[in-house]
């Protein structure tokens, strides 16, 4: 799940836009997983895998196939992944935030996301 309220981007106009006019009242999009292309075996501390994870993403209560390719690594007790996807504005059925004369955005969007995960202890 995230919180597409709290997203930003070096473009102040576009944050704007997308805060007050794109999303509300649907502040969070919901990636829900069905597959990852086959994990390993065994696995080597600090060695470095690369998976595709696909399934479906919720936003504005529309729902679409979506597909990340992941860079992940285990050191110690963390898990470290990038995960990065493409996909566009047209395909939830939400429109381009273009602001006339300030912004103009295309539709295609890149995602990139840095996550860190540690396993809970009791």
């Amino acid at each position: 799940m995230v919180d597409v309220l709290s997203l930003s981007s070096d473009q102040r106009a576009h944050d704007e836009f997308v805060r007050k006019r794109l999303f509300p009242p649907h502040q969070y999009a919901t990636f829900t997983f069905s597959d990852i292309d086959g994990l390993p075996a065994s696995y080597t501390p600090g060695e470095a895998v690369r998976r595709r994870v696909q399934g479906t993403l919720n936003v504005r209560g529309v729902n679409g196939p979506l597909a990340f390719d992941v860079d992940g690594r285990i050191d110690g007790d963390t898990l470290h992944a990038l995960a990065r996807t493409t996909l566009r504005w047209s395909d939830f059925r939400l429109p381009a935030p273009n602001i006339a004369a300030v912004v103009k955005v295309a539709d295609e969007i890149r995602v990139e996301m840095l996550i860190g995960a540690r396993a809970l202890t009791p």
